[in-house]
């Protein structure tokens, strides 16, 4: 048994584990290893008590539900349930932030069109287009030091300049990568 939102949630079987997803949206598509699986209650929370055992399992969510110009900080999540066991994901929706700038080279030229810009983990968050000119989706927040890769290569890095945390789009200007 699991108590979350003064409800109880029970295993129908305490050899399977579980899994309780809130988002806080009603009707939010909820997919196991990509197939669809249900969807949030009209509390935004979704109850899974049939997950195999340690096998592992990719949870995604659409979000689609969310208001205009918010999206998930973390869309996904995997688990490996242990017997009884019930896990919690809270996925957290934000108001997307988007930023244009122009990215130059140290040699003042632009940065080639076709580039990727990624956040310090990995993650793609937009792409150079002609003349250096680069429109980021969705700016993670709190992150400051990015770079551009090319083919296979790391092209260079940079930092976004000083700008007000409550503006939504942003208008950058030129940004050196070094």
């Amino acid at each position: 048994m699991s108590l979350y939102s003064g409800k109880a949630h029970f295993l129908r079987n305490i050899d399977k584990g579980g899994i309780i997803i809130d988002t806080g949206y009603a009707g939010n598509k909820i997919y196991a290893n990509r197939a669809n699986i249900g969807e949030t209650n009209k509390s935004g929370v979704y109850f899974d008590d049939g997950a195999k055992l340690f096998a592992s399992t990719t949870y995604n969510l659409d979000s689609i539900v969310l208001p205009d110009g918010y999206s998930y900080e973390t869309q996904t999540t995997e688990f490996s349930p242990l017997p009884g066991a019930v896990y919690y994901f809270n996925p957290k929706a934000r108001e997307r932030v988007t930023a244009v700038i122009t990215l130059k080279g140290v040699d003042d030229r632009a940065i080639p069109a076709g580039r990727m810009l990624l956040t310090k983990d990995g993650n793609i968050i937009g792409l150079v287009g002609d003349e250096g000119f680069a429109f980021i989706d969705d700016l993670p927040e709190g992150e400051s030091g990015f770079r551009a890769m090319g083919t296979a290569e790391e092209i260079c890095s940079f930092e976004l300049p000083e700008f007000d945390k409550k503006a939504k789009n942003l208008q950058l200007g030129e940004v050196l990568c070094k």
